[in-house]
């Protein structure tokens, strides 16, 4: 079962949300990019770790040790969560359940009270996710507003950069 846990973590966790990261960026979206590219990464050495400790290719980590790599994250995470204010109300929800997921993981490294309490969080953040992920791509697909996301209004805020072309001030090289 681990070895499918960790194929899954490795390859559809971390590589595929790698990729989506990588052509958020091509699509102008820093957002998806940041947040894809990042939580692929995390997948990719989470997966690695676990590998490498099932190998006995080293000590496994201190409590200690994964309750500060869990709050990093967790901090990391809640900075996403702020950002999220201004996309939807789910994106909120998800960012901020995933930052929950992360301090409870922390905590659960010295309470099992806490890492049980975890779990559900990450269970119910995973199904929130999942329904985000479907709605944007319903509604992308069949051109409509089927499935509600509480999408913000757009900020009215002007761009620093009032030109066009965002590379219009960039020289051509050619």
């Amino acid at each position: 079962m681990l070895n499918l846990v960790l194929a899954h973590g490795i390859f559809y966790g971390g590589c595929s949300q790698f990729a989506a990261g990588m052509w958020e960026f091509a699509a102008n979206n820093i957002f998806g990019a940041s947040a894809f590219s990042t939580f692929g990464a995390f997948w990719i050495s989470l997966s690695v770790y676990i590998w490498a400790h099932e190998g006995k290719l080293y000590e496994m980590a201190s409590e200690l040790d994964m309750t500060i790599f869990f709050c990093i994250w967790g901090v990391f995470v809640t900075m996403f969560t702020l950002i999220t204010t201004r996309i939807s109300q789910v994106h909120f929800m998800v960012f901020g359940g995933v930052a929950a997921l992360f301090f409870l993981l922390a905590m659960g490294e010295h309470s099992a009270a806490m890492k049980k309490c975890g779990g559900y969080v990450g269970i119910a953040t995973g199904a929130l996710a999942i329904y985000l992920g479907y709605a944007q791509l319903l509604n992308e697909v069949w051109k409509g507003n089927y499935l509600s996301i509480g999408a913000r209004k757009p900020s009215n805020n002007k761009p620093v950069n009032k030109n066009k072309d965002k590379y219009s001030d960039v020289e051509d090289l050619e």
